[in-house]
Order: structure tokens, then C-alpha cells, then sequence
């Protein structure tokens, strides 16, 4: 636990913590997920190309209730029962895997005094049945909220800032109203909220610009009626 209540202790502390230095403008020391940032931003907008691309060359199905959207994983994959998997377990997957191997990702930082890392991935056929068919979405609602953003977010046009907007979404369950003048987002998002096997806030579509500032103040003078 020495590595775990370290970086609590960093976050939670009045002074000399995170907030204080991020009050004061303190640069933080180069960190292995700061320096990883950038390589990561642009592999995430080169996925989401990618996954495009892919939908493409299938029957359109961006209407499917997203309960029920699936995915074949590749024949001989370890843990898989042979049947189609819900399509969010399988981007959850790959991210875990990937973050579980970078031993400073922040990931694995607050994952470390809870479960043996290197044990779960030297079980890869066990790792695999976890995710493709063991965890209740319920369970891990950010992780249904990523999948199930992607998969929207591949019968449109992509942009740099698609990825951001998966990140985005995962705080759709910690709030009880979410307001933007993203389009694209608040449609997917109401999507969400609507198939999603478990409470999310609701969305709301503001104007941009000055507009959308003073609508904004106008929802908040009569919270009541949202």
C-alpha cells in the first residue's frame, strides 16, 4: 500500500499536493504518463480513423440498440466461448492490457494495492473471460459508456477531437445533468441514456458561442425545470 497512499496523499492534501501545485502553476516533473500524452493522442485519432474505416465495409447498424451490438473476437482467443461478445468489452480489454503493462500508467498505480497485476497478465485465457463474459456492464459503466461511444461515434465523421469525447463520456455517470454545444456529442450521449443498462445523467444541447453562455445562466436560474 506504500506506492498507493503516496499518490493519495499527493492528491488530497491541502498543501503542497496536486491542487496546490496546479493552484500556483507549478510544473510537475516530467512523468511516464506525461510523456506518453502526445504518442497516445495521436494513436487514439489514428483508431478512430481506423474504426471508421472498418464500419464502412459492414451493414450499417448505427441504429442497433447498444445493448445488442456485438463482436466475433479472432478464432483461438483464449477465454472466449466461441459466441458473440458485447461490442464495449472488447475495446475494454485491449486498454486494460495495454495500461497493465506500462508499470508507472496511472492505471495500474491505483490497481496495484487492490489486485496482483502480474498474475492476472500471466493468465491471459482468464483475463479474457473477465472481460468477454464474466463483468456485469453495471459494474463498469465508464467502460460501457467508452465502447459504447466508439461505436456511435464510427457511422459519423471523425475529427481530432473524437477521442476526447470518449474520455468525456465516462462522466456521464457522475452527473445529473451535462450541457454542451457539441451536436454529435449530446446525440450520442441521449443515445447512452437511453440503452444504457444503468442511470446516466441527461444532456443537454446549448448554443455556441456568447448564446450558448447566456442560455446556460437562464437553465441555471430555473434548475427546477431542467
Amino acid at each position: 500500500m506504500r506506492e498507493f497512499n503516496r499518490v493519495r496523499y499527493d492528491w488530497v492534501r491541502r498543501t503542497g499536493g496536486y491542487w496546490d501545485r496546479a493552484r500556483r502553476g507549478v510544473e510537475t516533473p516530467p512523468t511516464n504518463e506525461s510523456v506518453r500524452r502526445e504518442q497516445e493522442e495521436r494513436l487514439a485519432v489514428e483508431q478512430s480513423f481506423a474504426i471508421r474505416e472498418r464500419m464502412q465495409k459492414i451493414k450499417p447498424g448505427g441504429e442497433t440498440h447498444l445493448q445488442y451490438v456485438g463482436h466475433i473476437p479472432e478464432a483461438g482467443t483464449l477465454g472466449w466461448t466461441g459466441k458473440p461478445v458485447h461490442y464495449w468489452r472488447v475495446p475494454s480489454l485491449h486498454m486494460f492490457k495495454s495500461e497493465l503493462q506500462v508499470y508507472e500508467s496511472a492505471v495500474r498505480e491505483w490497481l496495484d494495492s487492490e489486485i496482483d497485476v502480474p498474475a492476472m497478465l500471466s493468465s491471459p485465457e482468464s483475463m479474457n473471460r473477465l472481460w468477454f463474459h464474466e463483468l456485469d456492464p453495471a459494474a463498469v459503466p465508464r467502460q460501457w459508456l467508452r465502447g459504447s461511444f466508439e461505436f456511435l461515434q464510427a457511422w459519423h465523421k471523425v475529427t481530432t477531437g473524437t477521442p476526447g469525447d470518449t474520455r468525456l463520456a465516462t462522466h456521464l455517470v457522475d452527473a445529473d445533468i451535462i450541457i454542451s454545444a457539441d451536436k454529435n456529442f449530446v446525440r450520442f450521449a441521449e443515445r447512452c441514456r437511453t440503452d444504457a443498462p444503468f442511470k446516466i445523467g441527461k444532456t443537454l444541447r446549448a448554443q455556441a458561442n456568447r448564446a450558448g453562455v447566456d442560455e446556460v445562466m437562464q437553465w441555471i436560474a430555473k434548475a427546477n425545470t431542467l
